[in-house]
This record gives C-alpha cells, sequence and structure tokens, in this order.
C-alpha cells in the first residue's frame, strides 16, 4: 500500500509524500508484531478465521491512525524542515556512530567491566530525545544522530555481555531468548505509543517524556545489575 502512496502514482493525489512514510512504518509494525507473538503458537493451532480477524482488526487500526485519526506525526519534515537528503544523512551518522563504538565495546569493556560500561551508556540513553526535543534545525539533529548512534551501539552490547556474565552457563539460550522477547516488546510498544503521546501532548513534551523514561531505565538498571 506504501507504494502506491508515493506521489508518482497519482493514487492519493490530495496527499503528501509523508504518507508513504507512514503507510512504511505502519507495515513495520505490523511486521514486528508478527515476528513478536509466533513463538507463543509454536506448535498450536489457530483457527484461520481468527487470524484474518485478528489481522483485519490490527490493519483497520493502524488505517484508522493515519488516515482519520492522524496520529504519525512527521516531525523532521514538520517541525525541523528538513528535507529528505538531511534525514538520510542523520540515519548515516547514526548508524556508522554504531559501527565505530562497536569496534570500541570490547576496550572499554576490558578496561571498566561490563557493568560500568552498562550503566555509563544507560545515563547517556535519555540524550538523543533531548537533543530532538531542543533543535530547531538540522544541527541539533546530526549530534543526536551522533551521540545517539554511539551510545545505543555501547548499551546494546553492554546488556548483553552483562547477561552472558550473570547467567548460568547452561541456561544461557534461555535468558537470551528472554531478552529478545523483552527487546522486541519494548520497541513495538515505544513505536506505538510515541506517535500517540506526540498527538495528545505534542513532540517536544513527547521527546521529554521518553527522555524520562530512558532516565528511569537506567536507574532501574543501577539497581537490578
Amino acid at each position: 500500500l506504501h507504494t502506491l502512496a508515493y506521489q508518482g502514482m497519482s493514487v492519493f493525489p490530495d496527499k503528501t509524500a509523508s504518507l508513504a512514510t507512514q503507510l512504511w512504518v505502519a507495515g513495520r509494525y505490523l511486521q514486528s508484531l508478527s515476528w513478536l507473538a509466533a513463538p507463543f503458537f509454536l506448535g498450536r493451532q489457530l483457527r484461520l478465521h481468527i487470524q484474518v480477524a485478528i489481522y483485519v482488526l490490527v490493519i483497520g487500526l493502524v488505517l484508522l491512525s493515519i488516515f482519520y485519526w492522524q496520529i504519525f506525526p512527521i516531525a523532521y519534515v514538520d517541525n525541523l524542515h528538513m528535507t529528505d537528503g538531511m534525514i538520510s544523512l542523520g540515519t548515516a551518522i547514526f548508524y556508522g556512530a554504531m559501527v565505530i563504538a562497536s569496534f570500541r565495546l570490547s576496550y572499554f569493556s576490558t578496561r571498566y567491566g561490563h557493568r560500568k560500561v552498562l550503566l555509563i551508556s544507560a545515563a547517556l540513553f535519555p540524550t538523543f530525545p533531548l537533543l530532538l526535543s531542543a533543535a530547531k534545525g538540522p544541527g541539533l539533529y546530526y549530534l543526536a544522530c551522533l551521540i545517539g548512534g554511539g551510545v545505543n551501539a555501547m548499551l546494546s552490547g553492554a546488556i548483553i555481555n552483562r547477561l552472558m556474565e550473570r547467567a548460568p552457563a547452561d541456561d544461557r539460550p534461555a535468558h537470551m531468548s528472554l531478552h529478545n522477547l523483552a527487546l522486541n516488546l519494548g520497541i513495538l510498544i515505544g513505536s506505538l505509543l510515541g506517535p500517540t503521546a506526540a498527538h495528545l501532548m505534542g513532540v517536544q513534551p513527547s521527546l521529554f517524556l521518553g527522555a524520562g523514561l530512558r532516565l528511569l531505565a537506567a536507574g532501574l538498571l543501577w539497581l537490578w545489575v
């Protein structure tokens, strides 16, 4: 459906180019939800009409959220007035920083320990939404991508390293499965609640809320790991 929404297709002539992006993101949500639910139905029979009904309901709600409720705000375009090229450059900076930080993870973990790297990365995790909330143009957006990519790589690796350090050697696969389930569930819930919060509160307050929740998560990690 997102392909038909491109402006050159002339299927939705009164819509902007952001419609295709919203539909593409919505498709990824549905895909993530399907993958997340799949482990719960391994070895079970689910009736076809129930599957169809669930997908029709979910797809209907997603389409309503885009076309009627309009809770998929494209903040980079509407608020920061950025072009596709600027957004693509920021994405490249983010993942480039992730690659570079990943190469340095072993050094920092060896020198400071997995727990310390985890806690410092978690404390810096709110930086990304805070910088985005203060951005008035591409400058802070690029800085947020640079810092956010590096912190994200360090935090992701440190969590797994700390998990493997504390999990019993004979039970690590089960712990990794639980970690992957919790990770994907968190991504899915955050991706669904983020646009809703931005619609109800505004983009800037919702980014502050996201930063606060990340800081809370860092505090819980400090207590529990």
